[in-house]
């Protein structure tokens, strides 16, 4: 019997979702995005600056050795005045002057003066072994690096936003899209009607959290395959996603009802929640900013837990308890949710 009204709940709630365009919206940001990833975002984005390279030696050492290593010919100029108007022509770059000899060179740097002090200090150390190198010196080897994991390729950089935009608009979707629902039927009346019916508060919640998931789902197979291809891991991508939006729909169902429209939801509830469940996308792009309070919000398991999924570094033993920790969560929030809609919603004068 419970089977039969949450399967009636799930087509009603579908049929509103429909038409309210919610598949639109859907379509639209998988579209929007998947361009934007495809066409718009660069593949590489150099954070530092470009350097260019003018090399006034006799025997032009350093620029052998560079063009050698596989540098462009566009990165040597003949002169310092053309060295000086190129640098003056792009904003993010720097030039380096090499005179004298690889004996004893003498080099001058031109740059913007907006770059910060570790740039330049780091610049100052590379010609040092730059140096070192052209004359044959070896220096004693004061550091060793060792990998944890066999080292994997570098990450596109437009490839490298997938997680994010797969990850944080599935935790939009699912905290937004409830309440748009909830308040709808609390605008419609059609709350009122369903109190009086044999549903109860479970085939409630089930039955809008299954319309979420589903559309969170319908999102993440618009977007992977059209930026990433069919070599993706997708039960397991499917598996987090399925988690991540049953999870968020529940936290936006608990917050939604303690609010009378969609006004005071999306000034209060959206400035304050949803600005801490962005805040895991720091660490994203900054790994050294880690604090473990930011490991407990939904949106850092599910950023970085997409990325292991979509680009594998050979971790193992990570996804049973990323989703193990979400199930956890999502148990909380259904008792919760079970809780406040049963109070709020569920009774007269609510």
């Amino acid at each position: 019997m419970m089977v039969r009204r949450l399967s009636t709940l799930l087509r009603q709630d579908a049929r509103i979702a429909l038409r309210h365009g919610f598949h639109y919206v859907i379509l639209f940001l998988a579209i929007l995005f998947v361009g934007l990833l495809n066409y718009a975002v660069p593949a590489e984005v150099k954070l530092t600056p470009t350097e260019y390279f003018a090399d006034l030696t006799s025997d032009k050492a350093m620029e052998t050795y560079l063009r050698a290593e596989g540098l462009g010919a566009d990165r040597f100029l003949p002169g310092r005045e053309a060295l000086e108007q190129r640098v003056q022509g792009k904003e993010n770059s720097i030039g380096i002057i090499m005179e004298g000899s690889v004996a004893e060179p003498v080099f001058t740097i031109i740059h913007q003066g907006t770059e910060a002090p570790e740039v330049l200090n780091i610049l100052d150390a590379t010609l040092e072994e730059l140096v070192d190198l052209l004359r044959g010196d070896v220096r004693p080897e004061v550091s060793r690096i060792e990998y944890l994991r066999p080292p994997v390729a570098p990450i596109p950089f437009n490839q490298g936003l997938v997680p994010v935009v797969l990850s944080f608009e599935v935790v939009l979707l699912g905290f937004m899209l409830v309440a748009v629902l909830v308040f709808q039927e609390k605008q419609e009346g059609s709350i009122r009607a369903y109190r009086v019916s044999p549903g109860g508060t479970l085939e409630y919640i089930l039955a809008k959290t299954g319309v979420n998931v589903l559309l969170s789902v319908l999102y993440s197979l618009l977007i992977v395959p059209f930026t990433l291809g069919l070599g993706v891991n997708y039960p397991s991508l499917l598996a987090l996603v399925v988690l991540v939006s049953l999870l968020m729909t529940l936290v936006g169902l608990a917050t939604s009802v303690f609010f009378n429209n969609i006004s005071e939801f999306l000034f209060l509830a959206v400035g304050l929640i949803l600005a801490v469940f962005m805040l895991p996308i720091i660490s994203y792009f900054f790994p050294s900013f880690a604090p473990s309070f930011l490991t407990w919000i939904p949106s850092f398991p599910a950023v970085f837990g997409a990325r292991e999924i979509l680009f594998p570094t050979g971790k193992t033993g990570y996804l049973t308890p990323l989703l193990g920790m979400l199930l956890a969560e999502s148990a909380f929030f259904l008792a919760a949710a079970y809780v406040l809609v049963g109070r709020k919603l569920m009774k007269e004068g609510r």
